[in-house]
């Protein structure tokens, strides 16, 4: 086709369909050349992309924002909202409940609730935790504060839950670490049966972690000597709630040197 035929053709079924692939895919060619063709003819191009609709209000009661909707949000029946947070607030069923405290003897944390939890009668403790700690049922069970023998930190279990190896952890985690440290996750019996380098590298990272024998140099990695300076940085930055990984990254330590320094300060206050 020639090139003058096909760009007035090309005009004339842009004027109709308002569309380059629409008129490309009728012409079969690219669109890139309806595109300069049209170009040339010194055509207006259409942007539906862009808001042609009347401004107007909001219909979220309480907010007066001005705001455009595209053609598109309007012949779909959307378009009443200027944002996404405005229609849900607009169609929420429960009212947003304010932030309140732990109803729980000798819980003072302050936290906020879901709307339907409040709406069920609900939304009176901060966690599961606390509110089983409220329930009658609990009382009658026995338990007590058990220290984790891994991190040295204090936590609630029940009698029950003390029966089983695990039970005086306060986490699978420590439970993992503990037993990695006294040989309990991997012993010889288990690397035994692991063939080639595997078992040089579960060896070698077993026994760096074993105590060593009466008179032999440490084995792993050397314990990380902290500074004054560095003990007082970490306390800043952990009152300013920065996690232990963060501090560790930032002053180029281990985190493991971090969790020591923060159990000093805690075992001295």
């Amino acid at each position: 086709m020639v090139s003058t035929e096909r760009r007035e053709r090309a005009v004339a079924l842009y004027c109709d369909l308002r569309s380059i692939n629409k008129v490309a895919l009728e012409l079969g060619c690219a669109p890139s050349t309806v595109y300069l063709d049209l170009k040339q003819a010194g055509v207006e191009f259409v942007h539906t992309n862009r808001p042609q609709t009347e401004p107007r209000v909001c219909a979220r009661v309480g907010c007066e924002n001005i705001f455009r909707p595209t053609p598109r949000q309007v012949r779909a029946g959307f378009g009443k909202f200027c944002s996404r947070t405005c229609d849900h607030e607009a169609h929420r069923i429960h009212g947003q409940p304010d932030e309140r405290v732990c109803a729980r003897g000798g819980c003072e944390k302050r936290f906020t609730p879901a709307a339907y939890n409040v709406a069920a009668g609900w939304g009176k403790y901060c966690s599961r935790r606390c509110s089983a700690l409220s329930t009658a049922a609990h009382q009658k069970r026995k338990g007590r504060v058990v220290e984790c023998p891994n991190c040295e930190q204090g936590h609630w279990r029940y009698e029950s839950q003390l029966t089983n190896a695990f039970g005086a952890f306060c986490s699978k985690t420590c439970w993992g670490r503990y037993r990695w440290m006294h040989g309990i996750a991997i012993s010889d019996d288990l690397v035994s049966l692991i063939n080639g380098r595997s078992r040089q590298r579960w060896k070698g990272r077993w026994n760096a972690k074993k105590p060593p024998a009466p008179g032999a140099p440490p084995r792993g990695r050397p314990r990380t000597l902290l500074t004054d300076a560095q003990r007082e940085e970490i306390r800043r930055l952990h009152g300013r709630g920065w996690g232990r990984r963060t501090i560790a990254s930032h002053l180029l330590i281990s985190p493991h040197a971090v969790r020591v320094a923060l159990a000093e300060v805690a075992q001295a206050s």
